[in-house]
């Protein structure tokens, strides 16, 4: 038996739902006082119940319908029966939308049409949700079956679908926290590439210059050279043969490479004490850290272009019983010189949370530190 065109505008229940169903049919019988309806010799309610007891070799009940609008009787029993989610609802105002009121538009005037605005109205969601399932139908006609079974969402398919026309890497992130399925980075602060990657697309162009004085494996400079840019890594223990061995102590006067007009100066550095490397900045007490540190930053004018940007990457620690929000401190000394001009959430994603760590801060009724972490971003004051 045939489903009439205006069952077909709501969707059929999904597998787990339909499931039930059946089993609620198998073990009470077919319920006589919900009969199968009938219209123009097809289903007009009750798709899914005739499905069931077909499955089942159950003879169920039908009856004709008497009334004089089949379209509204379509909408009122599934609106009032069914759980639908937003996606869902548009899907079916997008299919309401041009229907006659008495569901043959052949026979019907351009008055009797449900026009886009009365079908959001019905089904309570915006016309804008029904333009996008319009694109959707037309551009990625197989994600309607998804998003009509609850699988996925409008949102999600549209954003994917205009993800692919911008021709949108999967690393570039629009909000100002910046998360990541896997994070397969480098370092102590295991920072994911996307990080950086996003740092380049946003503050600098192609052929601009680099600068990572404290470059751990050559990171940042790997991914510059894949993104067409300039790159002069530094680091008091050079890994590879193209960082240079440098001590940020001796100052960047004497660099030994061109390092003016800088575009971007990304910063990782050590987080004070949390890992003791033997040399380096982590040796000292927290205010000697932070006065070397504040005396390197006195030297970026000297270095950084006129529209250039300074990217701090830290997070806090904790020492002892003592909470130390390393993040903050050398934000204060950074915002001494330079103006702030975004603050991103770039928390460590990674098996932090061990279980001999959590067992030890449930025992001390304390919060586990270590996944919250800043990404600030500063220019130079004089930037109108």
């Amino acid at each position: 038996m045939n489903f009439h065109p205006l069952a077909n505008i709501f969707p059929m229940m999904n597998e787990i739902d339909f499931e039930h169903l059946k089993k609620d049919i198998q073990e009470n019988g077919f319920d006589s006082l919900r009969p199968i309806i009938l219209y123009e010799e097809s289903i007009l309610d009750g798709r899914n119940r005739f499905k069931a007891c077909e499955d089942l070799n159950i003879s169920p009940a039908f009856k004709k319908y008497d009334g004089s609008n089949p379209l509204y009787y379509v909408i009122s029993n599934n609106l009032n029966r069914r759980h639908l989610n937003e996606s869902q609802r548009a899907l079916v105002a997008t299919r309401l939308a041009n229907f006659s009121w008495g569901g043959d538009r052949s026979k019907s005037s351009k008055d009797d049409l449900i026009t886009r605005e009365k079908a959001a109205e019905i089904m309570n969601v915006s016309t804008a949700l029904i333009d996008r399932v319009k694109e959707i139908e037309e551009k990625l006609p197989e994600e309607i079956r998804r998003i009509e079974i609850g699988e996925t969402t409008i949102g999600n398919v549209y954003g994917e679908l205009k993800r692919k026309e911008a021709e949108t890497p999967e690393w570039l992130r629009f909000l100002d926290v910046w998360t990541f399925k896997e994070n397969n980075g480098e370092g102590i602060s295991n920072l994911p590439p996307e990080i950086i990657k996003n740092l380049l697309y946003y503050y600098t162009k192609e052929g601009d210059l680099v600068c990572d004085f404290f470059a751990g494996s050559g990171q940042t400079y790997n991914i510059c050279k894949e993104m067409n840019r300039e790159c002069i890594c530094s680091d008091i223990s050079p890994k590879e043969d193209f960082i240079i061995e440098w001590d940020v102590d001796m100052g960047l006067k004497r660099f030994p490479e061109d390092i003016k007009k800088t575009q971007l100066i990304f910063l990782d550095p050590p987080y004070w004490d949390m890992v003791d490397y033997g040399i380096g900045w982590n040796n000292y007490p927290l205010n000697e850290f932070l006065s070397k540190f504040d005396r390197f930053l006195s030297e970026f004018d000297s270095i950084l272009s006129k529209d250039g940007k300074i990217a701090l990457i830290i997070m806090p620690l904790r020492k002892g019983k003592d909470y130390v929000d390393l993040g903050f401190l050398c934000y204060e000394l950074l915002k001494k010189r330079f103006k702030e001009v975004q603050r991103i959430c770039v928390p460590l994603i990674r098996n932090w949370a061990l279980d001999h760590r959590l067992k030890e801060c449930k025992e001390k009724n304390e919060i586990l530190t270590g996944s919250l972490r800043d990404l600030i971003i500063f220019e130079r004051r004089d930037i109108k």
